[in-house]
């Protein structure tokens, strides 16, 4: 018995040092109240007393809130090329910034989807700086986050990125967050246009 467990012992010390290699593993609620600390020491940010969002690319979690407290956290994938914000059509990066619900889509092709307002004033900013858009465009990007409606999506800088469904096991998407078919049925009764969401890597 007692090789057994002489055995066992550098076995567990093996299988501890391989957990930073699986994205995946609950990293503990603790995790979301240190991201939403950040949020306000760095951005100002005040917790609205309704659902808001936080989504962390490192531990690929998305965290639902209301006010201070965390109402539940899921699960989630992200694009294909994960490191990194989004900088242009056809990367395949996840986007980070602040952002909010523009769209609720009950008939998704990944089951259920919730679209979010990317480019925001800043992508704009950048694109049109880099001249991966024109005026016009940014003009249009700018019009309608200020009206809290939907952004073009069909510039250089891209779009269409959505929360949705079609499984969160390993990074899949063009850009989008995915999660399992039973999370975004939950979170999508649970949040509705305007609802805030912050990416963070």
């Amino acid at each position: 018995m007692k090789r057994g467990v002489v055995l066992a012992v550098p076995l567990l010390v093996s299988l501890l040092h391989l957990l930073p290699l699986f994205p995946h593993v609950a990293l503990g609620d603790d995790r979301s109240a240190i991201l939403l600390k950040s949020l306000e020491r760095d951005e100002g940010f005040i917790p609205p007393d309704h659902p808001y969002i936080i989504i962390s690319k490192k531990d690929h979690r998305l965290y639902l809130f209301k006010g201070r407290t965390l109402i539940k956290s899921y699960q989630i994938a992200l694009g294909k090329r994960p490191r990194g914000d989004k900088h242009h059509k056809g990367d395949k990066r996840t986007p980070v910034g602040k952002f909010f619900i523009c769209t609720k889509n009950p008939k998704s092709r990944f089951h259920l989807s919730l679209g979010l307002s990317y480019p925001s004033i800043k992508d704009a900013r950048r694109g049109l700086a880099e001249g991966l858009i024109s005026r016009k465009e940014y003009e249009k990007i700018v019009s309608a986050i200020r009206s809290g409606k939907k952004p073009p999506w069909d510039t250089a800088l891209g779009g269409a990125i959505c929360i949705h469904g079609g499984g969160g096991w390993s990074d899949w998407t063009e850009g989008c967050i995915a999660m399992y078919t039973k999370d975004i049925r939950d979170l999508y009764d649970r949040v509705s246009l305007g609802t805030p969401v912050f990416i963070v890597e």
